[in-house]
């Protein structure tokens, strides 16, 4: 919500993890200011692409039981 993404427009949402969230640096420093420590943020470059997004994948810590 914060940055006016659309679930399956701008990411999908596939076993509890984000994919291919397009953020650029700003939004991206934003994100993870905001994140708690139990997500990880993975950055993937855009190959060939505009240089100024990072495709990024959110997923949520897993804690052995």
């Amino acid at each position: 919500m914060k940055f006016n993404k659309l679930e399956e427009q701008d990411y999908k949402i596939v076993d509890n993890t984000f994919e291919l969230l397009e953020l650029n640096p700003q939004q991206l420093s934003t994100l993870r200011q905001l994140l708690s420590i139990n997500w990880v943020v993975e950055e993937h470059e855009r190959e060939g692409l505009d240089t100024d997004s990072i495709l990024v994948k959110l997923k949520p810590v897993v804690v052995p039981e």
